[in-house]
Parts: C-alpha cells; sequence; structure tokens
C-alpha cells in the first residue's frame, strides 16, 4: 500500500509516494483533512452538515458521496477510506500527518514539564513540524461549521507552537547562544506580532549581544505595530527598556544575561561527532523522565559510551540550574576517592571537621545537577566491598540530582536505568553504488581515515571500507 503524506501545517499539501494527490475541490480536501485528523468512525449526516450546511440534508448527503468517490480516487482507490453505509472513517495506518507529528513531539517535549526541564530533542523536533498555521489561507465558502472548526484546530495549534518556540528560545538564551534565540524570537513575532512580551524579549537578545541597530529597529517595529494594528501605545516596561538600551548603546556596553551562563566542565570535542540519534533520543527521554535518577550507558569497550554521553551532556547544558559536570574515573585507585573526584569537578571546597562524603552529600542535596560518572566498572570490583554503590544510592537522596554513568557492567542498584549501547549501524552490502548511503559507521570511517589520509574518498575504498565496517561490527574505537 502507498503511503499518504498529508501537511496541513501551512499550505495544504498532500503525496501519495512522493507524486501529488489530484483534487477535484477544495471540499474534498476539507474532506481529507478533517477524516485524517480525528480516525475515528464519522457519521455520514455529521459530515455533510459540516460540508454542505448550505444544502438540504437530501442534497448534502449526495454532495458527500460525490466527494467521497473524488476522494477515493484521488487517493488511488486504496484503502485510506474505510465507507460504511452510515459511516466514514479514515485508515490512519500507512499515512503521515504533520499534525500527529507535531502533537506527539509536543507532548513528549512537556510532559513532565512541572517537574522537570523539557525533553529538548523532542522540542526542537515539535518546533521543526510547525511550518505555519493550520491550513492557512484554505477557506471554504458555504461551510461556517468546518471553518469553524478549523478555526479552533487552527488556534489550539498556534498556542502550543507558541509554548514550544518559547521554550526553545528560553534553552538557547540560557545556553547563551543569542543568534539562535533571536530567530526563535522572530518566528514567535511572525506568528504572533501584537505580542509585546516578545517584541521586549527580542529588543533585549539584541542588546545582550551589542546589537544596537537591530535592537533600536525591533523597538520601532513594535511600536508601529501597537499603534497602527491595535492602537495602543507601548506599555512603559517598553519604553522603560528601550532607554535601557540606548544608554547601554552609549556606552557600548552589552546589556547583561537575563540569567548567566550554564556552569559545566564538559572538554571540548576533537571531532564532530557522527550518529547515534537514536540513542540520544532515548536518553533525552529518561533524563526528561522524572522517575530516572540513575542512568546507566551500558556497554563493551571502545563502542562509544563516553563520547555519547558527553553529547548528550551538552545538549542538556542549560537545563539543569546549577550545571552539567563531567567525572573522568578511569584513573581512580579506589571508591574513597570518589567523593573528592566529584567536588573537584563540580568546584566543591570541603571546609570542616564533618566527613567529606557528608559535606559533599550536603552539597549535592540543595543543588539541581547533572553529573556524568565516566568509566566505572573499575569501581565495581569485589575488593571494594560495595563503597561506591553506597555513595550513589546516598546521592539519590539528592531531590534535583541525576547521574549518568558509563560501564562495561550494570551497577545492579535499585534506581539503575540502563540503556545498552552497541556499535554503529554498518553497510548491508559492498556495492560501490551504495557508497552514497547515510549509514553511520562508514560516516566515521571516512571521516577517521580523512584525518590520516586528506586525499582519501569513500566511493573509490567503499567496499573495503565497508567490509571493515562489518568486521568491527561497527564498533568506534576499532576503526
Amino acid at each position: 500500500m502507498p503511503t499518504l503524506h498529508l501537511t496541513l501545517l501551512g499550505s495544504f499539501h498532500a503525496t501519495l509516494d512522493g507524486e501529488p494527490v489530484p483534487f477535484s475541490t477544495d471540499k474534498a480536501r476539507a474532506l481529507l483533512a478533517y477524516l485524517a485528523l480525528d480516525a475515528h468512525p464519522h457519521r455520514r449526516e455529521h459530515l455533510a452538515g459540516l460540508l454542505w450546511s448550505d444544502q438540504p440534508d437530501e442534497k448534502a448527503l449526495h454532495s458527500l458521496r460525490q466527494a467521497l468517490s473524488s476522494l477515493r480516487k484521488s487517493l488511488g482507490d486504496t484503502d485510506f477510506l474505510r465507507l460504511e453505509r452510515d459511516s466514514v472513517q479514515f485508515n490512519p495506518s500507512h499515512a503521515q500527518v504533520d499534525v500527529h507529528t507535531f502533537q506527539t513531539h509536543f507532548s513528549a517535549a512537556l510532559a513532565h514539564s512541572t517537574e522537570k526541564a523539557p525533553n529538548i530533542r523532542r522540542l526542537k523536533q515539535a518546533v521543526a513540524c510547525y511550518q505555519g498555521h493550520f491550513l492557512n489561507e484554505f477557506y471554504l465558502s458555504g461551510a461556517p461549521l468546518f471553518e469553524e472548526w478549523a478555526s479552533l484546530q487552527r488556534e489550539a495549534l498556534l498556542q502550543n507552537a507558541l509554548t514550544a518556540l518559547s521554550r526553545l528560545g528560553e534553552y538557547h538564551e540560557r545556553r547563551g547562544e543569542f543568534p539562535q534565540a533571536q530567530q526563535i524570537a522572530h518566528r514567535l513575532l511572525t506568528l504572533a506580532p501584537w505580542d509585546e512580551t516578545t517584541h521586549r524579549w527580542l529588543m533585549t537578545l539584541y542588546a545582550n549581544d551589542g546589537q544596537w541597530p537591530a535592537a533600536q529597529n525591533q523597538f520601532t517595529t513594535c511600536c508601529r505595530y501597537l499603534r497602527e494594528e491595535i492602537g495602543v501605545e507601548p506599555a512603559p516596561e517598553t519604553l522603560t527598556l528601550h532607554e535601557r538600551i540606548r544608554y547601554a548603546a552609549a556606552q557600548n556596553s552589552p546589556l547583561p544575561a537575563r540569567v548567566p551562563p550554564p556552569a559545566h566542565n564538559l572538554p571540548p570535542a576533537s571531532t564532530p561527532f557522527v550518529g547515534r540519534a537514536a540513542e540520544l533520543d532515548q536518553l533525552a527521554a529518561s533524563l526528561a523522565a522524572p522517575e530516572t535518577r540513575l542512568l546507566t550507558l551500558l556497554g563493551p569497550g571502545g563502542i562509544g559510551k563516553t563520547r555519547l554521553a558527553l553529547e548528550s551532556a551538552r545538549e542538556h547544558l542549560g537545563l539543569y540550574r546549577d550545571g552539567v559536570f563531567f567525572v573522568p574515573l578511569a584513573d581512580l585507585p579506589t571508591p574513597a576517592y570518589l567523593p573528592g573526584a566529584i567536588a573537584d569537578a563540580v568546584g566543591f571546597k570541603f571546609f570542616s571537621s564533618e566527613p567529606p562524603t557528608q559535606q559533599l552529600l550536603n552539597y549535592l542535596r540543595a543543588r539541581q545537577l547533572l553529573l556524568i560518572l565516566d568509566n566505572f566498572e573499575p569501581l565495581l570490583a569485589p575488593e571494594h566491598h560495595g563503597q561506591a554503590e553506597d555513595l550513589l544510592t546516598e546521592c539519590q537522596k539528592a531531590p534535583a540530582l541525576q547521574l549518568l554513568v558509563t560501564s562495561r557492567q550494570p551497577l545492579h542498584l535499585r534506581a539503575e536505568t540502563i540503556l545498552e549501547i552497541d556499535g554503529f549501524p554498518t553497510p548491508a552490502t559492498l556495492t560501490p553504488a551504495d557508497a552514497n548511503a547515510d549509514v553511520d559507521a562508514l560516516t566515521f570511517f571516512d571521516q577517521s581515515a580523512r584525518r590520516v589520509q586528506p586525499r582519501f574518498t569513500l566511493a573509490a575504498e567503499y567496499a573495503d571500507a565497508a567490509r571493515i565496517c562489518q568486521l568491527l561490527e561497527g564498533q568506534p574505537l576499532a576503526q
């Protein structure tokens, strides 16, 4: 069965296996949109009244039958429509509807937002899905009930989009990524140009970055819109901010950020990160869940646990109030040194006669942190009598502390969540025609080879490279 892609956010667009779907009328488009958005059975009388309320009942039902017949032909007489004597239902099994994708990502991103920071990867995916107002510039004459339904859908989806954009913009602002935050603010104003709070936020972002003309232009744009479109003057807060920006511009002194940059000690990445999208999605989902206190990346040496943990940690900068910290443990001789290693990483100094472990625990209890404990398995040796595990158990009493551990063996603690890490996906064939395929193992091999041999081309050596990746089962360190 072919795959139907239905775009309802922005301009209406439908494709069947990549080919545009022809429609005889706008009401056929509207009927498909309505059925696809709510894939439950709908009584024919309801659908006829929704789209042909300006016609007598019998004529409206006749118009519905004609539209359904036309729609079935447009969809290639496939099984997308289940037509019963009294009802019509859309079959979503081979359909991708952008509204559903947006709503799924949005709900997952903010599922635990009252207790935790958002799932940042799902939030970005939701924002990427929202390409415009629902059924933008799509209007049906003689169908006021459909127009009312579409208007309600449009408003609800818009509010979700504004929430998602606001949360993503705040994330970039906390990270000191002012250009990205400015782009988000512009998108917000495209969708809701009347929002004076967003105008002020964008002015502030420009002033944080020392972009004085842009900040002044944004103030002018805000004032013009408020006066010409709404008939009001700017709020006192906007005028006060404008004066602050003018003063800062005269001193050429950027406004201080509303929040300090996120604290961290993460080492810089020496090479571009490759692949692992599914694992990063799983990590983001686990860290966003309130029940996750201890998450272990489990896998053999050289599989890429440390690099994956660091990449996820970088994505989560700005989501933990007191920072994200990396604690390397490979050279730690015994668990007795673990409190000191954690204290060094987070910048805590022991200061009293109280036992160091208790001082550290008291410090951690008051903070919202993500700690990456790397190479934990040496501390699990039997001769250490569970000292390291005992410390982690105590750490879990800190209510806003999360531990991300890399290890070759599980910790066997009650609160532990395990994510097993395998090698990169490897090429299925050795055919040179597949050289441009997006396969993580090959991408990593190509990147590594070019560092040693700048003239290396994957296409010329594809069969050998693919075979090496297969033999090594995608293990990064072995390539």
